[in-house]
């Protein structure tokens, strides 16, 4: 007789919510799918599909050339190391540790420069932070100052990663000149079914928090600001939508940063599908390269940016207008 998983309660209660609730479960799913559909979709898997192919053929090393020295300064990262990182930054969750993982994979980097990046290479993509917190916000967003709150503590955690995982030696990583050689193991038929296998995943993932954030919206026994941070800390964007109809907006704004930087337990769960298989998990444990390590570094990437925009709200004479 197998023995009883202890997420066996949260599957049964899920079960009865689904029972018991049929046209909120379905207005749930929909909603996640159609988030994954019109928007995840046609951002991510493009530029996962291209990353991929650029890692695989060596043409990331030619694309963060004019780059390096700025990366080297401040980070110590290898050139793969540096492009996984702006690859993250630009294209969004999942993309940076599924990089690092397949560069993991390929000895493209070292075990120690992946525990090193998983600390900062996760961000929400320009696009979805200019595009989609502005709509939600109430009242005049100044993007700028947000995107200063997301992308500024990449440069706190990369220190404090540093001192752990010595990043010295990083620049002159200590893989093999034939490791670093292009890829020829798979070709673009083999990307394209590896990115499709992901994406339903992801798709899975946001489907299922995406009714559970929506059955929490409706809990009316909670406070409506603690429902709002809630949902925020289950699924991003339903979080981002709840704090931006309930908070004040001078609260907002931090809150929605820090919603944004966490990236939601649904995005811890999307990366946890991509980085499962990179290497055995003993070595993960060992390495530092493992969800729990990344769900650590993404509680401090939420904190550092809560607290960097309170802190320019304060300095600097935003005046957002009292909630109507």
């Amino acid at each position: 007789m197998s023995a009883i998983s202890p997420s066996a309660p949260a599957f049964i209660l899920l079960f009865f919510l689904l029972l018991f609730f049929p046209e909120q479960s379905i207005q749930g799913a929909s909603d996640g799918l159609l988030l994954w559909f019109h928007t995840v979709l046609p951002t991510l898997a493009p530029a996962m599909i291209c990353t991929r192919m650029l890692l695989l053929t060596g043409g990331d090393r030619l694309l963060i050339k004019p780059l390096r020295p700025l990366f080297c300064r401040f980070f110590a990262l290898s050139d793969t190391g540096a492009f996984i990182l702006l690859s993250g930054m630009i294209c969004g969750y999942p993309l940076g540790p599924a990089l690092c993982a397949q560069a993991l994979e390929k000895n493209r980097i070292t075990r120690k420069e992946a525990a090193y990046l998983l600390a900062f290479c996760s961000f929400p993509s320009p696009m979805f932070l200019a595009g989609y917190i502005p709509g939600q916000f109430p009242g005049p967003l100044p993007v700028g100052l947000l995107l200063l709150g997301i992308y500024l503590p990449a440069l706190l955690l990369s220190w404090i990663a540093g001192h752990r995982f010595s990043p010295t030696a990083l620049s002159n990583s200590a893989v093999s000149e034939n490791s670093a050689l292009p890829q020829k193991s798979k070709n673009l038929d083999s990307v394209l079914y590896d990115v499709c296998d992901i994406m339903v995943l992801i798709g899975s993932y946001l489907m299922l928090f995406s009714i559970l954030a929506h059955f929490l919206s409706r809990a009316s026994w909670l406070p409506i600001p603690l429902t709002a941070l809630l949902c925020g800390i289950l699924e991003m964007t339903t979080g981002i939508r709840q704090i931006c109809s309930t908070l004040p907006p001078a609260a907002c704004l931090p809150a929605c940063a820090a919603c944004a930087a966490f990236g939601g337990i649904s995005g811890i769960f999307q990366t946890r599908s991509v980085i499962a298989d990179s290497v055995c998990t003993e070595d993960r444990k060992n390495a530092g390269f493992d969800i729990r390590h990344y769900v650590r570094w993404k509680f401090l990437h939420a904190g550092f940016s809560a607290l960097i925009l309170t802190v320019l709200q304060l300095v600097l004479p935003l005046g957002f207008p009292p909630r109507s």
